[in-house]
Protein backbone atom coordinates (compact mmCIF):
# COMPACT_ATOMS: atom_id res chain seq x y z
CA UNK A 1 0.00 0.00 0.00
CA UNK A 2 1.52 3.58 -0.86
CA UNK A 3 0.23 6.95 -0.27
CA UNK A 4 -0.52 8.72 -3.72
CA UNK A 5 -2.72 11.71 -4.70
CA UNK A 6 -6.72 11.54 -4.55
CA UNK A 7 -9.01 13.25 -6.75
CA UNK A 8 -12.40 11.33 -6.71
CA UNK A 9 -14.93 13.24 -5.21
CA UNK A 10 -16.99 10.68 -4.71
CA UNK A 11 -14.13 8.01 -2.92
CA UNK A 12 -13.10 10.83 -1.04
CA UNK A 13 -16.59 11.75 0.26
CA UNK A 14 -17.31 8.31 1.00
CA UNK A 15 -14.10 7.96 3.44
CA UNK A 16 -15.06 10.93 5.16
CA UNK A 17 -18.55 10.39 6.03
CA UNK A 18 -17.92 6.67 6.80
CA UNK A 19 -15.65 8.32 9.43
CA UNK A 20 -17.89 10.72 10.49
CA UNK A 21 -15.86 13.98 9.03
CA UNK A 22 -17.36 16.66 7.15
CA UNK A 23 -17.15 16.50 3.73
CA UNK A 24 -19.49 19.30 2.83
CA UNK A 25 -16.36 21.96 1.72
CA UNK A 26 -14.48 19.40 -0.12
CA UNK A 27 -15.82 20.34 -3.39
CA UNK A 28 -15.90 24.24 -3.09
CA UNK A 29 -12.37 25.13 -1.06
CA UNK A 30 -9.67 25.96 -3.36
CA UNK A 31 -9.48 22.65 -3.79
CA UNK A 32 -7.23 20.94 -0.76
CA UNK A 33 -4.74 18.12 -2.13
CA UNK A 34 -5.90 15.11 -1.05
CA UNK A 35 -3.45 12.07 -0.72
CA UNK A 36 -4.28 8.60 0.36
CA UNK A 37 -3.85 4.74 0.81
CA UNK A 38 -6.15 2.04 -1.58
CA UNK A 39 -6.40 -1.28 -1.14
CA UNK A 40 -7.84 -3.84 -3.70
CA UNK A 41 -8.65 -0.41 -5.30
CA UNK A 42 -10.60 0.99 -2.16
CA UNK A 43 -9.36 4.19 -0.63
CA UNK A 44 -8.94 3.14 3.06
CA UNK A 45 -7.05 6.09 4.83
CA UNK A 46 -6.79 9.79 3.56
CA UNK A 47 -5.60 13.14 4.61
CA UNK A 48 -6.40 16.51 3.26
CA UNK A 49 -3.86 19.75 3.03
CA UNK A 50 -4.48 22.69 1.79
CA UNK A 51 -1.49 25.64 1.46
CA UNK A 52 -1.61 29.37 1.89
CA UNK A 53 1.97 30.06 0.99
CA UNK A 54 3.95 30.02 4.00
CA UNK A 55 1.07 27.87 6.05
CA UNK A 56 -1.30 24.90 5.93
CA UNK A 57 -3.75 23.41 7.08
CA UNK A 58 -4.26 19.76 7.73
CA UNK A 59 -7.42 18.12 7.20
CA UNK A 60 -10.04 15.27 7.17
CA UNK A 61 -7.28 12.89 7.93
CA UNK A 62 -9.82 9.17 8.28
CA UNK A 63 -8.93 5.40 8.14
CA UNK A 64 -11.68 3.19 7.45
CA UNK A 65 -12.09 1.29 10.78
CA UNK A 66 -10.50 -2.26 9.58
CA UNK A 67 -7.30 -0.40 8.69
CA UNK A 68 -6.41 1.73 12.17
CA UNK A 69 -3.62 0.95 14.26
CA UNK A 70 -1.31 0.12 11.64
CA UNK A 71 0.28 3.30 11.00
CA UNK A 72 -1.62 4.48 8.65
CA UNK A 73 -2.40 7.77 9.76
CA UNK A 74 1.29 8.70 11.00
CA UNK A 75 2.37 7.74 7.19
CA UNK A 76 0.21 9.89 5.84
CA UNK A 77 0.50 12.88 8.37
CA UNK A 78 4.59 12.67 7.53
CA UNK A 79 3.66 12.68 3.85
CA UNK A 80 1.80 15.69 3.81
CA UNK A 81 3.76 17.35 6.05
CA UNK A 82 7.22 16.73 3.51
CA UNK A 83 4.60 17.77 0.84
CA UNK A 84 3.53 20.91 2.35
CA UNK A 85 7.79 21.72 3.51
CA UNK A 86 8.32 21.09 -0.83
CA UNK A 87 5.84 23.86 -1.32
CA UNK A 88 7.35 26.57 1.71
CA UNK A 89 5.35 25.63 4.00
CA UNK A 90 6.58 27.18 7.58
CA UNK A 91 3.57 25.80 9.95
CA UNK A 92 0.77 23.75 9.45
CA UNK A 93 -2.19 24.01 11.46
CA UNK A 94 -5.38 21.26 11.97
CA UNK A 95 -8.09 21.44 13.82
CA UNK A 96 -9.67 18.59 15.85
CA UNK A 97 -12.01 16.72 17.54
CA UNK A 98 -11.38 13.39 18.12
CA UNK A 99 -7.31 13.17 17.37
CA UNK A 100 -5.93 15.27 19.39
CA UNK A 101 -3.69 13.04 21.70
CA UNK A 102 -2.92 11.37 18.14
CA UNK A 103 -1.46 14.91 17.12
CA UNK A 104 0.07 15.57 20.46
CA UNK A 105 2.58 12.26 19.63
CA UNK A 106 3.48 13.20 16.08
CA UNK A 107 4.83 16.97 17.66
CA UNK A 108 1.61 19.35 17.41
CA UNK A 109 1.28 21.85 19.80
CA UNK A 110 -1.79 23.12 21.27
CA UNK A 111 -2.00 26.70 19.95
CA UNK A 112 -4.42 29.58 20.90
CA UNK A 113 -7.39 30.39 17.87
CA UNK A 114 -6.69 33.65 17.91
CA UNK A 115 -2.92 33.64 17.24
CA UNK A 116 -4.22 31.54 14.00
CA UNK A 117 -3.00 33.20 11.15
CA UNK A 118 -5.83 35.09 8.75
CA UNK A 119 -5.54 32.36 5.75
CA UNK A 120 -6.68 29.57 8.49
CA UNK A 121 -9.36 31.73 9.74
CA UNK A 122 -10.92 32.12 6.40
CA UNK A 123 -10.97 28.02 5.84
CA UNK A 124 -14.35 26.86 6.06
CA UNK A 125 -12.85 24.39 8.37
CA UNK A 126 -12.09 26.86 10.93
CA UNK A 127 -15.13 29.56 10.58
CA UNK A 128 -17.70 27.04 10.08
CA UNK A 129 -17.34 23.27 10.22
CA UNK A 130 -14.73 23.09 13.53
CA UNK A 131 -16.58 23.76 16.10
CA UNK A 132 -15.17 26.09 18.95
CA UNK A 133 -14.02 23.27 21.16
CA UNK A 134 -12.15 21.67 18.58
CA UNK A 135 -8.50 21.49 19.59
CA UNK A 136 -6.60 23.14 17.67
CA UNK A 137 -3.11 22.47 16.75
CA UNK A 138 0.16 23.93 15.23
CA UNK A 139 3.46 22.36 14.27
CA UNK A 140 6.90 23.99 13.04
CA UNK A 141 8.16 22.26 9.47
CA UNK A 142 11.78 22.29 9.40
CA UNK A 143 13.48 21.78 6.01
Amino acid sequence: MQIEPVNNLAEITRLLDYCNLKSCDVAVESPPFFYGIHYKNELVAIIGLEIFEHVGLLRSLAVATAFREKGLATSLVLYAEEQARQQGVKTLYLLTNTAEVFFLKTSYQTTERNMAPIEIQATSQFSELCPLSSAFLSKQLTN
